[in-house]
């Protein structure tokens, strides 16, 4: 479980290139995330069953990549990012955290809870491909106009 959080986390910071403006920085998280769990198809349900299943593992989850000394630098960039605009007046106030989890549960959802009846055999590839590709644009517009002030 560790090393998979640590590689989603870590690899926040890929997406978050300074050239480009704050906006479509979020944008190009939501669309790695889900270029992520597109990748493998077992991640976002192993992430969510070891939550659930060993609650212990949320918390060092937090101490590890949020809270520590030593907590993700692509998480801090991440969170630098977020005020700078906050101050600017250009977001609304939330936490990065708060942020963070937002996108990520979105896109997780998507691999977990719609898409079941792809793992049955009821639905082509076709189709679940299209379904994926509206559920990142959906949680695009949800993430960016729940931001904007």
């Amino acid at each position: 479980f560790a090393p998979k959080m640590e590689q989603v986390v870590e690899s926040l910071d890929a997406p978050l290139d300074e050239s480009v403006e704050f906006y479509e920085r979020i944008g190009n998280i939501i669309e790695f995330y889900f270029g992520m769990l597109e990748l493998d198809e077992r991640l976002a349900p192993f992430i969510v069953k070891e939550l659930i299943m060993n609650p212990v593992r949320w918390d060092k989850f937090r101490e590890r990549f949020l809270r520590s000394e030593k907590r993700s630098r692509a998480f801090d960039k991440f969170e630098k990012m977020l005020n700078e605009e906050v101050a600017k007046g250009t977001v609304r106030n939330i936490l990065a955290i708060d942020l963070l989890l937002d996108i990520m549960s979105l896109t997780i959802s998507a691999f977990i809870i719609a898409p079941m009846g792809f793992a049955t055999g009821e639905c082509d590839s076709i189709s679940r491909k299209a379904y994926l590709e509206r559920r990142r644009d959906d949680v695009r517009c949800l993430v960016l106009n729940g931001i904007r002030r």
